[in-house]
C-alpha cells in the first residue's frame, strides 16, 4: 500500500480516495489513473499575507503549485486579495454573467450564468423559448462594438454583456 501512495504523490495525486477491490499490480494502478481521470480546475487560496515572514511561504507554495493551480495570496483580516477570487473562480470554470435587459431601462441585477462562447441564442434559448422561436434582432452593451449593437444569433457573448432581446 506505501508503494501505491509513493507512486500517487509522484504523479502528482495528493488527495484522492482510492478503493482497490482485488490484487493489483502497479501497471493496472497507473492505467487506471488515466483512463478514469478527472481534471477539475484548481484554485488554492493561501491566507493570512498580511502575517510577518509569510511572503517566502507562499513562493514555496506558489512553486509547487503555481504550474498546475492557480494560486491566490489573501489575507481575511485585512482584505487584501479577496477581490481577485470570484474572477478567479469565474475565468478557471469558464463562467459568463449575461445580463438581460429591457428596453429603455438598466440591465437586470441578476446575471444568467454561462459558459463562456455562449451566443445570443444560447440566451435566448435560457429566458424563454419564444424569444428564439421569435427572435428578431438583440442589442448588445459591453463587448459589441458600439453601446446596443444590433446583432444576430450567432454572437458570441463576453463576461457582463448586457443583452436585450426583441421578438
Amino acid at each position: 500500500m506505501n508503494e501505491v501512495r509513493r507512486f500517487l504523490v509522484e504523479n502528482g495525486v495528493n488527495n484522492a480516495v482510492i478503493r482497490i477491490w482485488s490484487e493489483v499490480d502497479m501497471g493496472e494502478v497507473a492505467a487506471s489513473l488515466v483512463v478514469g481521470a478527472v481534471y477539475r480546475p484548481t484554485i488554492v487560496v493561501a491566507n493570512k499575507i498580511d502575517v510577518e515572514g509569510a511572503g517566502s511561504k507562499f513562493e514555496a507554495l506558489r512553486k509547487r503549485f503555481g504550474e498546475r493551480f492557480q494560486v491566490i495570496d489573501v489575507s481575511a483580516k485585512t482584505k487584501i486579495g479577496l477581490g481577485a477570487i470570484p474572477k478567479t473562480i469565474f475565468r478557471a470554470l469558464n463562467i459568463a454573467r449575461i445580463y438581460t435587459k429591457k428596453h429603455r431601462e438598466d440591465p437586470s441585477k441578476k446575471p444568467i450564468i454561462m459558459r463562456d462562447g455562449a451566443t445570443v441564442e444560447d440566451v435566448a434559448k435560457a429566458v424563454h423559448s419564444a424569444f428564439y422561436k421569435n427572435f428578431k434582432y438583440a442589442k448588445v452593451w459591453g463587448s459589441s462594438k458600439y453601446p446596443g449593437e444590433k446583432v444576430g444569433l450567432k454572437y458570441i457573448l463576453k463576461d457582463k454583456d448586457a443583452v436585450e432581446l426583441y421578438v
